[in-house]
């Protein structure tokens, strides 16, 4: 089931009936009430890795596909050999638990958020602190960063997308076309654009430099 606080804070940014919807979702079986078991193809599994205590929640590739870091509800993030499933590091600077973690292009370094509110940056090798960012008034869902390694754009309950400084931790600019907890971002390849996705149903696309609206994809209507 879903931690009291995280169960706390979808109620105050979805409502109350989408957290009933959830907690359904979370407590439903393979296959349907009563209905036929649902075929599944078979596929093989390569690796198990269980080094965390409480839920994983979520996970990224290291870019070289050698290693693999998760987060949990544990309140941990664990990076991992995506061909032994040998711990190389276990990081322990959050208080709650884990909702995103990503890693940068240039391999060097992680960043994770937590329900305690902060987005963490740290050494992916070391494990050694580099920065926090605080910009946020509800935590962060969701993480991606640019493709030079210097900023992180990361999407909130709080309806806002913020650039910040992985150096500075300072934020750059922020976001704020959407109505609803943002759910996704991602930075373009090329570096000048930034798509995210939120719950009010939009996917939008925004200029990296200037948070300007370049495109919002909205539900067609018959």
């Amino acid at each position: 089931m879903l931690s009291r606080r995280y169960a706390r804070l979808f109620m105050l940014a979805f409502g109350f009936p989408l957290l009933l919807s959830l907690l359904a979702a979370c407590g439903a079986g393979t296959t349907g009430g009563g209905g036929a078991p649902t075929t599944r193809p078979q596929s093989k599994v390569l690796l198990t890795y269980q080094g965390h205590a409480d839920r994983a929640t979520t996970v990224a590739w290291s870019p070289d596909g050698q290693y693999v870091v998760s987060g949990s509800l544990d309140t941990t993030v664990q990076v991992w050999s995506a061909t032994t499933g040998k711990t190389r590091l276990i990081y322990r600077g959050h208080t709650d638990g884990i909702l995103a973690v990503a890693w940068s292009p240039d391999g060097r370094s992680i960043a994770s958020s937590s329900l305690d509110n902060t987005i963490q940056v740290w050494d992916a090798t070391t494990g050694a602190h580099i920065t926090s960012y605080r910009g946020h008034r509800l935590p962060a869902q969701t993480l991606s960063w640019s493709p030079d390694s210097r900023e992180i754009v990361s999407g909130s309950l709080d309806q806002t997308a913020q650039v910040w400084g992985v150096t500075t931790g300072e934020t750059i600019r922020t976001y704020r076309g959407h109505s609803a907890p943002v759910t996704t971002v991602m930075w373009s390849p090329d570096g000048t654009r930034i798509a995210s996705g939120s719950v009010d149903t939009t996917v939008q696309v925004c200029a990296a430099a200037s948070g300007k609206t370049l495109l919002s994809f909205r539900r067609q209507k018959n």
